[in-house]
């Protein structure tokens, strides 16, 4: 109990905040019903459009092998999906 909490505290410690500047990102996992829905939740939350054309895992295949700087996500509730 209170794992969201404790998430939520680390997110917002200055260490962490100092480390991975703009770039930490909450995902509340219990509004995804599958994979797809997971799939689409992640994009939203990083902020990905998926063109025309193209797929959605591509898009945030290509993003995160891209990254320079370091990449917190926070999947609360991941085993709702």
């Amino acid at each position: 109990m209170g794992k969201t909490t404790l998430a939520l505290h680390i997110m917002n410690n200055p260490t962490v905040k100092e480390k991975f500047n703009d770039k930490i990102h909450f995902a509340p996992c219990e509004l995804f019903l599958d994979s797809s829905s997971l799939l689409l939740g992640l994009l939203l939350t990083l902020g990905l459009s998926v063109p025309e054309g193209h797929s959605g895992y591509k898009v945030l295949e290509i993003y995160l092998g891209g990254l320079q700087h370091p990449l917190l996500i926070v999947l609360d509730n991941f085993e709702a999906p």
